[in-house]
């Protein structure tokens, strides 16, 4: 069960950005993923993204897992969100723009998230296509 940990972090990996080429985004997708996976990369965004799987990993696993079940599909999701330095949503960008990714905003943007390494923050978190070997 430890391995479903990760359904949180794929977004280290690359691949599911990498493999979403053709998939219409975001005006500001690429800069916010880009930024996301630094931040994701660094010292203190691994820091970061562990106290976040400690404090929410569950909860977050709980509404993907339900997204899944209720819109029945099994392709990735993303869901970014710039934070400002209490850890409050200041901007969303889901990717694709679909129902599932809409369900799992809807149930993890309500979560407390704890206040990130510095203002301005970008996060990505997600669930990746079923079968996908990450």
């Amino acid at each position: 069960m430890r391995s479903r940990g990760r359904i949180l972090l794929f977004l280290v990996a690359g691949v599911v950005i990498a493999s979403c080429a053709q998939t219409p985004k975001h005006p500001g997708f690429e800069e916010a993923a880009r930024s996301a996976r630094l931040n994701a990369r660094s010292a203190e965004g691994s820091r970061y993204y562990r106290l976040v799987e400690r404090s929410l990993g569950h909860e977050m696993r709980l509404a993907i897992e339900d997204c899944r079940r209720r819109e029945v599909d099994t392709r990735y999701a993303l869901v970014l969100f710039r934070l400002d330095e209490s850890g409050a949503i200041l901007e969303t960008i889901l990717h694709p723009e679909d129902r599932l990714s809409r369900c799992i905003h809807d149930g993890i943007h309500v979560l407390p998230l704890p206040p990130p390494p510095k203002p301005d923050y970008w996060v990505m978190f997600g669930a990746p296509a079923t079968g996908n070997p990450l």
